[in-house]
């Protein structure tokens, strides 16, 4: 108590000389000055919902806590402008808990959705009305987020040629996936349906390949192909399989050799 009537008493002396002493501060204009929000809306782990892909979406908690000293009543939530909504489309949201009463000190929780339709950064505003001894009253707080393109695998060749090669020899190469998209490539995987082309050493993707479980944007890694010919030309079509942020697709190359 001391340490914050001081402290009022400091910023009052600062704001009266600052002012030129023209001005007359109150104790209203002082209170006002310090005042502090009744109602607080925090986003878990944060109001920015970062990249996400085109056609995807994210599902954030938005805690809303009672700091007024008073319970709160008619608790309600204009509608968040698109691409942001409440799950389900209305307050508070599949997943929330908030109902029109909020007892002081009390918190409850919204859900939030962002679903970008377009590139680009995209905001709103989470909108809470209430009431306060029959006053309404209302707080913001701000959300944010960016449409990016979904991940999209390209390869560093357009098929994979092993030329003409001897019954009973092998032989390995490799080439590059390359992410072209605006989103992380995960769940990397790939099966041969021909015995005599396979990933070195059995599994995707191959031993000597850097391909891992995900790939950033803008990045790249290698596949090693083992090649082991069979009398007679050898030509399969490969998929490549991942999730491009919205869901789990495929890119495919062909592989061939006699």
């Amino acid at each position: 108590m001391t340490r914050t009537l001081a402290t009022k008493t400091f910023i009052l002396m600062l704001l009266f000389v600052t002012s030129g002493c023209k001005g007359v501060i109150t104790s209203t204009s002082l209170d006002e000055f310090f005042s502090v929000s009744e109602i607080s809306i925090d986003g878990s782990p944060s109001s920015d919902f970062g990249d996400l892909p085109i056609s995807g979406y994210a599902d954030r908690l938005f805690t809303i806590t009672n700091r007024s000293g008073a319970t709160l009543t008619d608790l309600s939530s204009v509608a968040l402008a698109s691409p942001f909504l409440y799950v389900g489309g209305s307050f508070p949201g599949i997943g929330g808990n908030c109902v029109s009463i909020l007892s002081d000190a009390a918190s409850c929780v919204v859900n939030v959705r962002f679903a970008p339709s377009g590139l680009g950064d995209q905001a709103a505003v989470i909108d809470v009305q209430y009431k306060k001894n029959a006053e309404a009253k209302s707080h913001q707080a701000s959300v944010r987020g960016k449409g990016v393109a979904p991940a999209l695998i390209s390869f560093s060749i357009a098929s994979l040629n092993f030329g003409n090669r001897v019954v009973g020899t092998t032989t390995d190469l490799t080439f590059n996936l390359n992410n072209d998209g605006g989103y992380q490539a995960t769940s990397f995987g790939s099966l041969l349906s021909a015995s005599q082309f396979s990933y070195k050493g059995g599994n995707f993707p191959g031993a000597g390949g850097s391909c891992g479980s995900d790939l950033n944007p803008g990045s790249s890694c290698s596949v090693v192909v083992r090649f082991t010919p069979i009398v007679g030309a050898s030509l399969i079509t490969a998929a490549i399989n991942y999730n491009d942020g919205v869901g789990m697709t495929s890119s495919t190359i062909d592989f061939s050799g006699t």
